[in-house]
């Protein structure tokens, strides 16, 4: 094999292994609004991850926010629903509220230190319910869990 040919593939092998996505579509009650959280390869050769939060309507992504990245075990997102046009999308340092009725995803709070680095214990609770995550499931699929199927 050339030098040519090598590099071609190990560019190849970069970009195939960063470009899996994985998306997880939660309708958002009666409202014809999901939610959409995407789980990216950040790295080729690591486990990071990138994750992306999308307000979809009408299949259209109406706002969006970039959410914590994972560099190791970090992938659960906590699902609450706090009044009726604002749910909560909770991940390992930073706390984005989704609101239906302006169509807005903001940065709710996020648990970082005064010189904006993460802090690794955040004891932030959200005033709502629960309803849910986004995690891996005991067959190893990254998807929703609703509260209702916790215990299965």
């Amino acid at each position: 094999m050339t030098l040519r040919t090598s590099t071609v593939v190990i560019l190849l092998i970069l970009v195939v292994g960063c470009a899996h996505v994985r998306v997880v579509r939660i309708p958002l009650a009666s409202t014809g609004l999901f939610v959409e959280i995407q789980k990216m390869h950040a790295h080729a050769f690591l486990a990071e991850y990138d994750f992306k939060l999308h307000l979809v309507e009408s299949g259209r992504r109406v706002a969006s926010v970039d959410m914590t990245g994972d560099s190791g075990g970090l992938s659960r997102i906590d699902v609450f629903r706090l009044d009726a046009d604002t749910w909560a999308f909770q991940d390992h340092a930073r706390t984005f509220s989704v609101n239906v009725k302006d169509r807005t995803i903001k940065d709710a709070y996020s648990c970082k230190d005064v010189e904006g680095h993460a802090i690794t214990e955040c004891s932030f609770k959200v005033e709502g319910s629960r309803i849910g995550y986004v995690d891996f499931d005991k067959s190893k699929r990254w998807r929703y869990i609703s509260g209702a199927l916790e215990g299965e």
